[in-house]
């Protein structure tokens, strides 16, 4: 029952970390509208190749390993 309550509070944690990242990623200054659309894009083919399109600022390597792990 315990390690069940631990991966429970690590997956809310990590869930926790990309809604801010995702908040961080719409209010920052430096976003632009394009830049929504391709991480949107990115996020829908849930492809890496995306990656050298997407400015700097914006970290779905984070959120594409963060997902996949807690999805094993």
């Amino acid at each position: 029952m315990k390690l069940v309550n631990q991966k429970a509070c690590a997956a809310f944690t990590k869930m926790a970390c990309i809604s801010a990242m995702h908040d961080g990623i719409f209010d920052l200054p430096t976003s632009k509208l394009e830049d929504l659309h391709l991480y949107f894009h990115a996020v829908e083919r849930w492809d890496l190749s995306c990656l050298d399109c997407l400015p700097k600022h914006v970290t779905f390597i984070c959120f594409y390993n963060t997902l996949n792990e807690m999805a094993k």
